[in-house]
């Protein structure tokens, strides 16, 4: 059962982050068939670390996209094209599950062949199950899944969204454990925006279910890029907001012990139960949204500030 999952690790120009999730899933699921998908990286350390994953078999597969004559996707990025490009490879190599990740996620404690079992029965339990999400919540507390509408399958340990929800998120995310079948079935093909992988996949009926004892984790204040370059706007955001490399510790026994016997309908949040391992950490709330994001919404204030004047 476990051989038939791949892991697809999806890069750009992140070398100390990819070198961080690969080290996890060694450590934490040495069985894992790792294939990495990087996104047309032009970072020489990045490039150095990918040679060497290649000249040391680190891990199954290296693909390095080639973007530079894709026009309108260069500018947003190859992400969903490498999705895309991951999904029919491995379709095809008959590989039933596949489990997409990015280079700033972690995996923060052991991710075993019963656990795997465990979350694979889930697909055949519930027919419009598409994919299950792995991830912590990013709220700064636990919060409940029923105040979110979801119904928690104890003996499974997930949740599952209501039939009628109106959230467009609960049916798509670019990070989580898909069944291959279930989107080939359907003849799907990934549009270029998460927004829009989440409508048709509504319209489809399959849901995006979550995992009650999360095993992985976005970097909070993570470095990102716009249209693929870093410019002076977006480089200042990110000293002022203090965005850096912020790697996990992983989680103690002790720790995923008291996260497994925690109340069920409780979504674990990562600033609860998780541990960075740098001592110099900006203070606060846990921030897991690139400057890019900060950039547009303070834009978008000033914006609205004249607007009014």
């Amino acid at each position: 059962m476990i051989k038939k999952i791949a892991v697809v690790i999806f890069s750009f120009n992140r070398p100390a982050d990819l070198r961080a999730t690969i080290e996890s899933w060694k450590v934490n699921a040495n069985w894992a068939d790792i294939y990495i998908y990087d996104d047309d990286s032009d970072n020489k350390e990045q490039l150095d670390y990918l040679d060497f994953i290649i000249k040391n078999n680190i891990v199954k597969k290296v693909w390095k996209s080639d973007l530079s004559n894709s026009g309108d996707v260069k500018s947003r990025g190859g992400l969903y094209l490498n999705m895309q490009r991951a999904y029919q490879s491995l379709n095809e190599m008959g590989v039933e599950y596949m489990l997409f990740t990015q280079d700033d996620i972690q995996l923060v404690r052991s991710l075993s062949s019963e656990d795997v079992s465990l979350l694979t029965s889930a697909f055949q339990t519930y027919k419009n199950i598409g994919q299950i999400d792995l991830r912590f919540s990013t709220s700064s507390v636990d919060s409940k899944f029923s105040k979110r509408g979801c119904i928690v399958d104890q003996k499974i340990r997930i949740a599952i969204p209501g039939k009628n929800s109106d959230e467009v998120y609960d049916y798509f995310a670019a990070v989580g454990l898909m069944s291959i079948e279930r989107y080939a079935g359907v003849h799907w093909l990934f549009a270029e925006s998460e927004v829009a992988n989440c409508i048709q996949s509504k319209k489809i009926g399959l849901y995006r279910a979550q995992c009650v004892d999360p095993f992985m984790m976005h970097t909070p204040w993570p470095t990102t890029f716009k249209r693929r370059k870093k410019n002076l706007i977006l480089l200042f955001t990110e000293f002022i907001y203090n965005h850096g490399f912020y790697p996990y510790e992983y989680m103690s026994q002790s720790k995923i012990e008291q996260l497994l016997s925690r109340r069920e309908d409780n979504f674990a949040s990562a600033m609860t139960w998780l541990t960075l391992k740098n001592n110099n950490l900006p203070s606060g709330v846990w921030n897991f949204c690139g400057a890019d994001r900060k950039v547009r919404r303070i834009a978008f204030k000033i914006k609205v500030f004249l607007l009014r004047k």
